[in-house]
Parts: C-alpha cells; structure tokens; sequence
C-alpha cells in the first residue's frame, strides 16, 4: 500500500490504539503531517476511557506540537478512517467507524484486515513503517517547515526507541536506518528518556512489586497494582522480568470497567501473544501481541458472569496454571515417542492423500541464503532458504515448505495455467531484506498424488509443535486439530487445523467414526455458476425465526462448514437448532427482518425473508474460499448455495430441507 493511493480522500481520521504509547502517536503524527502536507483534512486521535497523563507522553505532545485529540466515545468519521500501531476490530481499539478503514501496523495479524492495509511484524516500530511509507510516497521534511520537520523526525526516533527497549531490539536494517537519522532534537529526546515516572507511579510501582506473587514451579509472577495509567503495567512487568528466576510476568491492574493486563515470557514454549489471548478466552475480552512482549483487557461484566465470585488475582493464577497444563510440548527430535505423549484418546491412524491440484515455488524461485518468514495457519516459523526448500501453497492459501525430495516424490508439476482462486496473495516475507515476496507470480501449479500414506492424530487436548523447520517457533494445534506425519519420515512432524484434514486426507468420515470413504480427489467449487451445473434447483427461504447479537469486536465464528472471519457490526445469527454464523451488514438487512418488540438495527429476533438462492446437492466432498478468509468444506450430500449477489454458502442436509423449500430446477439457456 502506498501513501499516495490515500490521497482520493477528502478527509482522513488516523486512529491510535487506547492508552497510546509513544510508538503509537509518533506513528500517528507521521500520517497527520504526511497527510496535512498534501492538502487532506486530517484528525489525530485515540478513543478509550483514559486520558493521556504519563509524563514522557505529555511531554511528547508538547515539544513535539502533537495534535492529539481524545475521543472516549465511538463516532462516524467521514472519508477515511486509519488505525496505526493497531489494528481494526482488534480489542485494544475503540470501535469507530469510518466510510472505507485502512490498517497500518507492526504487530501479528490478530483479525480479519480490510483490502487497504499494510502490516510488517518484522520490524521494531510502528514509527519505522511510517517513516518509509513516507518516503515511498516522495514526502520530504522539509515540507512541513525545519522547525516541525525535525520535532516529527524526533517523534519517529523516541516512537522506534521506546518500542525496542531503548534499541536494544533494533535489529532490522529499517529501523537501524531510522536510528541512525541526522536531525534528531537531542534536547527533547533526554528529556523525554528522564521523564517515564512520575512520583505518584514510583509509589504506585513500589507497592505493587511488594506484593508480587511467585510461582517457583511454573516460573511465573503475578503482580496486581491500583488503578494507573495503563502504560505503567509495561514498566512494572519488563522490570520484573529481569529476576533471573522468572520467565512469565502478569501485571494487572483493576479498572472501573474491567482489568487492563500486561503479559512477558521469554520461555521458549509459551509465547506471550498466546497467553495474553488465552487470558482473554471465551469472549471475555481481547488480548494479543508479540511473542515476547503482549497485553489485554477483559471486561469485569464478562468475567463476573463467567466466574462469579472470583478475584482477578485468583483468575489469573488459575488460568496460569490451566495454560501450562492445556499444552503437550513435542519437539521434532522426540519423533519416535511422539504417541507415547499423547493422551490416550488421540491414538494415531493410518490415513491416505487425497489427490489435490495445488501451487508450489521451487527454489530457484526464492531468494537463495535468506532467511523466510512464512505465517501458517498454525503459526509463524522462521527458516532458512536452501537449494532444496521448496514451498506449497495449500487451498487456503497457506504457505508452507517441504524439501525438493518429497516434492519430487508426491507431487507431479503441471503444464498448465496456474489457477488460484484464493481470497488473499500468498506471499513470503524475506527478512534479510525485509521485502515482502508475493508468491503469485512465481509460483506454478502441481497436482499432489493420492495415495502416500500418513499417521494422523485426533487432538484431544492441545499440543505444541517445535518442527525441523524451525526449533524456536511452535505451531499449535487445539483441541479437534490433528498431528500428522509421514508413515515413512516420522520426524516431519505437522498440524493441520480440523476444517482441513478431511479435505487432504481419506480413511475416516469428519465425525471422526473410523469408515473409509472412497480417497478422490475434493472439489474447489469457489466462483462456480451453481445453476448452469447439472442437477442444480432454485429454492427459497422458509420464514424461519432466528436469534441476532451484533459483533462488538473482530473475531471468527466456528460454524459446522469451518472458521469464518467476521468484523465489528456483523450479525451473528442464532438458528433453531442452535448453528451459529455470520453475516455482513448489507446481507443481513436483505434477508431479515425483526419481530417486535426487536426494533430493526437492535438484538433480538428476527425472521427470514423469501430470499431464492441456486442450489446444487454435491456428490463428493468439496470446499469453498471466501472473500474474508475462511474456508468452508462439506462431504457428499450438503447443499452449495449461490445465493443473488454471487456470494457461495455450504448447508448441511438436513438443515437444508428445514429451512428451504425446492422450487423448481432453473431453466438452461
């Protein structure tokens, strides 16, 4: 995304995440003179409950002339609307809305994005990708005067220095790039480096720490402190990490609305994303971050509701412990014992590979001795390019790699148009250079052989998977997830999600009852004309009653089909015999209408309008990508649904007969 292409807006909104920290509103500031500069009218703020009071903070917004406004309640923004060094729907940012939303961040994605969006988890700060967008986009300091050029590139460098712990974790060349810039106001950097405390949060920090709590066996500590300024949990939590006995610190803080919580870990299997996630489970709250440094809140009327009667110190020890004991770790090196450490229940079977049309990128495609960040659908890893690494890319569009020898033996290349029919573009980030490698134009279709033979296990409970391709990154598999491994490389040891396995795999049907089904190759039916196909009826909705809630915040629906993404405002709908699924705005309100006393716009119930839709009764299992990310599958017998805007939908069978009625078959031109 280039800055440029922003500029066919009248206005812009650049948003910051709640309780900015010095990244956030250096990012931000850099958007709003970027923008300024061009002739866009342009607002920097934050939303959230809590001003901005932390002394460097305050300080920043004055040397630096920063125009940050505070908007505690959610609004309508017109034109564009920005979230930096966050991103939309995530739960540190206050619900806002804006004509069209773009994203720009460093940090894991954590939800669905919108088509506008830029995201480079590789580097330090936020205040670094502003920076070079800026550039990108031709914009010179020096056309917003000297005296406020060098006060933004002072903002940039404290963002950049705050945000890698004083430097100390600036390892990309880009931020070493933005380290290194002449013209940093030196003045207003050490006054802002002596400024992190006031003398009411050295208190406040003093008397918490008296009462930190250890637990030598998890080497965690768990740290409560009274109500602050949310950015002193940081502080607190990366100074108690410090101990030398202590790998996992939780700081948290009890608010008037809930708790604010800050998570560390440098332990190799527990990264503090998932933990600050796991704390937020359940529709609790939100939680996310980086693998070292993460934070979240959770909403004290749901934790109330969830846990009646139990103190927040007492919540996060007892899913402290029940994280450490929801995981097995298992390290490719132990191969051979693998099923020795498993509960019994998740036994392994011998399954076959379904012949699939897929993509790969050989090698001599791939820039050779870099080092490739690939994001799975199970997690990140890291890897070395090799003459021999090639990489897959699967149906959802994940990327994931395997050596030329097993390509060679399982898969046969295609003379043919590669045919990619995915809702994103694949690509690869090569960290050496920090180029985002875009895998569609490189990549070349290939046709996976049935037939190999795997050892799949059923997880009944989760697992964490360090693999040969990477030993300091797991990737994770929960409960109804399957570890799987070659019958003749037990060591290549992988996870494949649940929606996925019976797409790749033959032996057993999705309920998980051992009967073999007949291993042929699964349909992709993404963008077919459902009524041109043999056999397809046109059918109509009955006026079935559903129950509707409207997301508050971004998240992903476990439907029967699969994971779908949704977003802030989409419907989420109830039906009768208790299937939930998400529906966007402008779909809903076509195909549904409330009851009183549910007044339209309001949860509550609502009845299905006589919508027709094409449908057509598959007699072998097939898959569907959608737009959004998700991917739905069915087995022989469920319905594929083309419904009057294009969009495709799966149904099972028996849901399929209770809330339709068959009309008739469409006419054939």
């Amino acid at each position: 995304m280039n800055l440029s292409d922003l500029l066919r807006f009248e206005h812009v909104a650049i948003q910051c995440h709640d309780n900015p920290d010095a990244d956030a509103i250096a990012a931000g500031f850099g958007l709003y003179s970027y923008f300024t500069a061009r002739g866009i009218k342009a607002v920097l703020f934050y939303g959230g409950r809590a001003p901005v009071t932390k002394p460097n903070l305050v300080k920043m917004l004055t040397l630096c002339d920063i125009p940050l406004e505070h908007h505690p309640q959610s609004r309508d923004w017109p034109g564009l609307l920005i979230t930096v060094d966050c991103q939309y729907g995530a739960g540190n940012v206050s619900p806002m809305r804006g004509a069209e939303v773009a994203v720009i961040d460093h940090h894991i994605q954590e939800c669905a994005m919108p088509p506008l969006h830029d995201i480079r988890p590789y580097l330090g700060a936020c205040s670094t990708l502003v920076w070079l967008l800026m550039q990108e986009a031709g914009f010179c300091l020096e056309e917003i005067g000297a005296e406020r050029g060098t006060a933004l590139l002072t903002a940039l460098y404290y963002g950049l220095y705050t945000d890698t712990g004083g430097f100390s974790e600036v390892r990309h060349p880009l931020d070493r790039d933005l380290r290194d810039q002449d013209g940093i106001v030196e003045r207003i950097i050490k006054t802002l480096r002596s400024s992190n405390l006031s003398l009411e949060d050295l208190s406040i920090a003093s008397s918490a720490l008296a009462e930190l709590s250890f637990d030598p066996q998890g080497g965690f500590a768990l740290v409560g402190v009274r109500y602050c300024d949310p950015n002193l949990l940081g502080f607190i939590s990366d100074l108690v990490l410090q101990v030398d006995t202590v790998d996992i610190a939780v700081v948290y803080c009890e608010t008037p609305g809930g708790i604010k919580y800050s998570v560390r870990s440098i332990t190799w299997d527990c990264k503090a994303s998932d933990l600050a996630a796991w704390f937020a489970a359940d529709g609790l709250g939100s939680g996310g971050g980086h693998a070292e440094k993460a934070g979240g809140w959770i909403s004290g009327r749901n934790l109330a509701e969830h846990m009646p009667n139990l103190s927040a110190a007492d919540y996060f020890n007892r899913r402290l412990r029940e994280y450490r004991a929801a995981y097995v770790i298992i390290d490719h090196a132990t191969a051979p014992h693998v099923e020795d450490m498993l509960p019994e229940a998740s036994r392994a079977r011998r399954y076959t590979k379904r012949p699939l049309r897929l993509a790969y990128v050989p090698a001599e495609k791939l820039p050779r001795g870099s080092e490739l960040h690939i994001r799975m659908l199970e997690g990140d890893i890291s890897l070395a390019s090799r003459p021999d690494t090639y990489l897959m890319i699967g149906l959802l569009g994940e990327v994931y790699p395997i050596s030329r020898a097993v390509f060679d033996s399982a898969y046969r290349p295609l003379d043919a148009p590669l045919q990619l029919s995915l809702p994103y573009t694949p690509s690869v980030l090569d960290k050496t250079t920090g180029i985002r490698l875009p895998l569609d134009n490189i990549a070349r279709p290939c046709m996976r052989l049935g037939g190999g033979v795997v050892h799949a296990a059923l997880l009944t409970k989760g697992v964490k998977v360090f693999t040969r391709w990477d030993a300091d990154n797991y990737l994770k598999g929960e409960k109804g997830d399957w570890l799987v491994w070659p019958e003749e490389d037990p060591t290549d040891i992988y996870i494949i999600t649940a929606p996925l396995f019976p797409l790749l795999y033959a032996g057993e049907n999705t309920e998980g009852n051992a009967e073999a089904d007949d291993g042929g190759e699964v349909l992709n039916c993404a963008g077919l004309d459902v009524a041109a196909q043999p056999g397809a009826v046109r059918a109509r909705k009955k006026p079935v009653i559903v129950t509707v809630r409207f997301a508050r915040q971004a998240g992903v629906s476990a439907t029967r089909e699969g994971p779908v993404p949704y977003a802030i405002g989409d419907a989420l709908i109830t039906g009768s015999s208790g299937e939930t699924w998400p529906v966007q705005p402008a779909h809903f309100s076509a195909a549904y209408t409330p009851l009183a006393p549910t007044q339209a716009g309001q949860e509550g119930s609502y009845q299905a309008l006589p919508i027709e839709v094409d449908a057509l009764r598959m007699s072998a299992h097939f898959y569907l990508s959608l737009k959004n990310g998700g991917l739905l599958w069915g087995p022989r017998g469920d319905w594929l649904v083309q419904y009057g805007d294009g969009e495709h939908g799966i149904i099972g069978a028996l849901l399929f007969a209770s809330i339709y009625e068959i009309l008739r078959i469409p006419e054939k031109s």
